[in-house]
């Protein structure tokens, strides 16, 4: 199955604001891989935002491009503390431009951080012992000039 439709097959995204936060209480974003199709949405925005996109015509292109994948999130709350249930036309009410400017490149890489990936239980565990056995000692060619030898009683 395309990754793009596998709904199991998910990234998360936690701003570098909330990166050292514990995990029960990390603000997290759920993001499924885009298609080609959504790729050339985030560039269409993209290229509007370069080219003539200014004040909250901005800003709503960021936040479009930063809904794109977007499933799910654990860990939201608002200002009073309560927690906010998913909604993914709520994600402007959440995120401010530079977020929403961070959310997008991290979106264009689809792949958590190295630090992230540090930190995934989803790891294999990898041996450091090697699994090739020592080759035993070859025996010196036979045309190979023979060692010297100390002489006898010296």
């Amino acid at each position: 199955m395309p990754i793009a439709c596998d709904p199991n097959q998910t990234y998360e995204i936690v701003l570098a604001s909330d990166e050292n936060k514990p995990p029960e209480v990390r603000p997290t974003f759920v993001y499924r891989h885009l298609s080609a199709r959504e790729w050339k949405q985030v560039a269409r925005l993209q290229d509007a935002l370069e080219q003539s996109a200014e004040g909250a015509e901005a800003i709503d292109k960021m936040i479009d491009a930063a809904r794109l994948g977007l499933v799910d999130w654990r860990n939201m709350t608002g200002v009073d503390g309560e927690a906010i249930p998913f909604d993914v036309g709520e994600l402007d009410a959440l995120l401010g431009p530079q977020e929403a400017a961070e959310m997008i490149q991290r979106i264009m890489r689809q792949r958590p951080t190295v630090a992230e990936l540090k930190k995934s239980p989803s790891q294999s565990p990898s041996s450091t012992d090697s699994s090739a056995k020592d080759a035993p000692e070859a025996d010196p060619p036979k045309d190979a000039p023979a060692e010297p030898t100390e002489p006898a009683g010296s």
